[in-house]
């Protein structure tokens, strides 16, 4: 082969390299563009969707003060002026003055078996979430409380009207009817594990309600929980109460809030870490710095009343 042919085929092998060199980088640099197109893309809809929960949020939580408050006020306008057709009753009574005072009052006892079925999606939502129950096992689920509720408000009037109290013997076997219906329709709809499942999670229903009202905090800070840390938050508060350890229910002025606050320090972020221990959640939840507090003077109140009169 001649130098001339040589160096022409070297030229030619040099063109056909540099131009798939270049298609190449061609192709990899839209590839690049395409990926970082994307990836702002997906940035942008998290950002428009976190506003949009946070907003959710905020209204949710008003529209529940809201509802509470007109409660409220419905409540204190039926002391004040009980009407001719039913006795007066007071929600100083307990809760079975406040049962007889909803029960005389259709628009309030709407009102509030309304404010109670929210509660109850507040409050046990993340467990049909987390079992993967539906929608309408979740409603039912609400039935069976609310119809609980209305018995007992049935059964509260009865006591205000008749003068008779909880331990008389027709209003006991009505209130036991009432509650094994209830744990029946429990079992027949999450069946015996689910039951069971249930129950455990209703020992933390405090503690739960308390954590997610600080992981709303939370979301409208930019620092949202997931659900993995609302879960593990509330499990290590539970186990900080050997009255949870034997089987029983957590209580607030039993808990080592001490060892909680050192183990969630390895769960959150330092952010979330600050939300949860120094914000207040609002009116209508008491947070971690309130219950920590409460049960400091709960304890100080026992440790007096035990010393006695005069010590």
């Amino acid at each position: 082969m001649s130098a001339k042919k040589y160096f022409g085929g070297a030229l030619s092998l040099v063109a056909v390299v540099v131009t798939v060199s270049w298609w190449l980088d061609g192709e990899a640099r839209r590839e690049a563009d395409k990926e970082r197109e994307t990836i702002l893309e997906k940035k942008v809809t998290g950002e428009v969707e976190l506003q949009r929960a946070t907003a959710r949020v905020v209204v949710g939580e008003r529209e529940l003060a809201e509802k509470r408050a007109t409660l409220d006020a419905l409540n204190k306008q039926r002391v004040a002026a009980p009407s001719a057709k039913s006795p007066a009753v007071s929600v100083s009574q307990g809760s079975a003055g406040l049962y007889a005072l909803i029960r005389n009052e259709p628009d309030t006892e709407a009102f509030y078996l309304a404010t109670k079925r929210a509660d109850l999606a507040a409050t046990y939502g993340s467990f049909f979430r987390r079992h993967g129950l539906s929608p309408d096992v979740e409603a039912r689920f609400q039935d069976a409380i609310i119809k609980l509720e209305e018995t007992r408000m049935d059964l509260a009037g009865v006591r205000q009207t008749q003068g008779v109290d909880a331990n008389d013997g027709a209003v006991a076997a009505l209130q036991k009817k009432a509650d094994a219906d209830y744990d029946a329709a429990l079992r027949d709809l999450l069946g015996d594990s689910g039951y069971q499942r249930f129950q455990d999670y209703g020992r933390t229903a405090w503690i739960r309600g308390m954590v997610s009202a600080m992981a709303g905090v939370a979301v409208v800070e930019r620092a949202p929980f997931s659900a993995q840390q609302v879960d593990a938050v509330v499990q290590v508060i539970a186990n900080a109460n050997e009255s949870y350890g034997r089987g029983g229910y957590p209580l607030p002025r039993d808990v080592d809030w001490g060892a909680v606050e050192i183990q969630v320090r390895g769960i959150l972020s330092d952010e979330q870490f600050r939300i949860l221990t120094t914000m207040d959640p609002g009116p209508n939840r008491v947070g971690f710095v309130q219950m920590r507090m409460n049960a400091i003077i709960e304890r100080a109140k026992q440790a007096e009343a035990a010393k006695g009169p005069g010590k």
